[in-house]
């Protein structure tokens, strides 16, 4: 009796746990390995299918970049609280003329959830107040924008709106430089294995 019981449990409980003939189980690789930190191939893919022109070695190189400076986040405590990812929902919503179903339509049209869309921007987010971390070490002083005036053959005096149009340049240039050197600093501290596709 107990025997015939334990023969149809197995035969019962045998087809569930049997995958269906042909069955297809995808199975993530990793695109690139950043000191320990795993980039899969599927996140790559993901990205691929919102920005189809771009090239895949340059856009692995820029999420390489993007896990390196989500570290210096880390490391400076930039958290993101969920009321602000919230806010920022409501803004896109409201700079967009659109409401929650019209944004979940576009969202199910490039294939993102509300929770992944989410946690993307609260990855933006911190990205952003990374960047403005790095841009705070600027400064551009009055001296800076006359030597520059000067460099390019201007006619003094400025007027204030082509003054400051160069005072942003020089911004835009030294936060640039700043950010590629903090970033060559954290790529060669940090071991970067990128894996063949």
């Amino acid at each position: 009796m107990i025997r015939r019981a334990l023969l149809a449990l197995c035969v019962l409980a045998a087809p569930a746990a049997a995958a269906p003939v042909g069955a297809v189980a995808p199975i993530d690789r990793p695109a690139a390995l950043v000191g320990g930190e795993v980039l899969w191939q599927s996140q790559v893919e993901e990205r691929l299918a919102s920005a189809p022109q771009r090239a895949r070695q340059g856009l692995v190189d820029e999420m390489i970049d993007e896990i390196l400076y989500l570290r210096g986040a880390d490391e400076a405590h930039l958290d993101v609280a969920s009321a602000e990812i919230d806010q920022a929902l409501e803004e896109i919503k409201r700079q967009n003329a659109i409401d929650d179903a019209k944004l979940d339509a576009e969202l199910h049209r490039i294939g993102m959830s509300r929770a992944a869309y989410r946690v993307d921007l609260g990855r933006q987010i911190r990205l952003l107040r990374f960047f403005n971390l790095l841009r705070a070490r600027v400064d551009v002083r009055d001296g800076d924008v006359d030597k520059e005036a000067a460099t390019r053959g201007l006619k003094k005096p400025l007027p204030e709106a082509d003054r400051e149009a160069l005072r942003d340049e020089l911004r835009a240039a030294r936060f640039d430089a700043i950010r590629r050197a903090w970033l060559g600093e954290k790529r060669k501290a940090t071991r970067v294995v990128v894996v063949a596709p």
